[in-house]
């Protein structure tokens, strides 16, 4: 009985090992790549609206099966793709016609910006071909990006006074710029649409605005705002917006013209904003709140327009569609949610 008994015993083992595949053959997986399969993460991405309003673009899932955070979204600049990064892991590229998830790149993303021409999109770790997913350079540390042209790409890290500026194409660092205020840190980093100037945002009541043809800083600025955070411009370059951390507001400086120079214009407290972005026409300015929504400012007489409503957890980032029809959100209530504008 015994031969029998251990017979049946390794017929056992041989069929319980061959019933676990040990070879991942699905298409799509690229050995040693960056690309990450379509469908590894498919299980954990809802696309059903929400019962409040039929504007939630995604609902995306850590393996938990609890809300990921959505931490970064952003369009690409012809409007047909959208990127988000999100704490369930990768870097996400969506076609926005048909919300099909088109590619995952092994990527942290909490900050996502495409490069003008849209052929490179850099996170805070790093920067990656947008058609092939291949990284072109590894980034350590960042905790703010963003581009002036193809070839001129600024990023600021942790713990660290010294903006970076870089040529993405080629990896090259053109330019270092030291924060004049030793000690404190620098925060965040915006280009101007035309990339003729650069702000830099540190911790303390100090931002630099650096003129890009002779890296010389822009004489006479008056700084106000404790840390600093998400430089953006309008998009005629007139007058730029960053949210006031320390008082949880937003600022507006404007260029005032020979001799005054940049200044403040509007402060507005309140609303405690995450992040921010002008619409492609100007007109509207959007703050997205930890209060779970979304604030739109008319540009021209600085009065609140509109609230947008429907997230149920803070909102980290949003992003304008080249056409301006469209708002996009990310929150950490797990949804990605489109607003149509106007």
């Amino acid at each position: 009985m015994k031969p029998i008994l251990f017979f049946i015993f390794l017929m056992l083992v041989y069929t319980f090992s061959c019933s676990t595949p040990s070879v991942d053959n699905r298409e799509g997986v690229k050995e040693g790549g960056d690309v990450l399969p379509n469908d590894s993460m498919q299980d954990s991405i809802s696309k059903e609206d929400s019962p409040d309003g039929k504007n939630v673009f995604a609902t995306i899932k850590t393996k938990y099966d609890t809300p990921a955070k959505i931490l970064a979204v952003s369009f690409s600049p012809d409007g047909k793709t959208l990127a988000s990064g999100d704490t369930a892991g990768g870097l996400k590229l969506w076609e926005v016609a048909s919300r099909k998830l088109l590619k995952i790149i092994n990527s942290g993303g909490f900050r996502i910006a495409f490069s003008p021409d849209g052929k490179i999109i850099a996170t805070n770790s790093g920067l990656w071909d947008t058609s092939s997913g291949k990284m072109l350079k590894e980034l350590y540390s960042v905790i703010d990006i963003s581009f002036g042209t193809d070839v001129m790409f600024a990023y600021v890290k942790k713990n660290s006074n010294i903006v970076y500026v870089m040529n993405p194409q080629t990896g090259v660092i053109i330019k270092k710029l030291f924060n004049r205020e030793w000690g404190f840190y620098a925060k965040s980093v915006g280009f101007s649409n035309n990339s003729r100037l650069l702000v830099s945002g540190d911790m303390r009541p100090s931002r630099q605005i650096w003129k890009i043809w002779d890296w010389s800083l822009v004489e006479g600025y008056i700084p106000r705002s404790n840390d600093t955070s998400s430089i953006v411009f309008i998009p005629d370059d007139s007058l730029f917006a960053s949210i006031d951390n320390e008082n949880g507001g937003i600022e507006i400086i404007r260029d005032e013209g020979y001799p005054n120079g940049w200044r403040e214009f509007k402060v507005f407290r309140g609303h405690s904003p995450t992040c921010l972005a002008f619409s492609p026409d100007g007109k509207v300015l959007a703050a997205g709140s930890n209060y779970n929504y979304i604030v739109l400012f008319d540009t021209s007489t600085w009065k609140e327009l509109k609230t947008l409503k429907g997230h149920n957890k803070e909102v980290n980032s949003i992003s304008f569609s080249p056409d301006g029809k469209t708002l996009a959100s990310g929150s950490s209530d797990g949804t990605i949610r489109f607003w149509t504008y106007p």
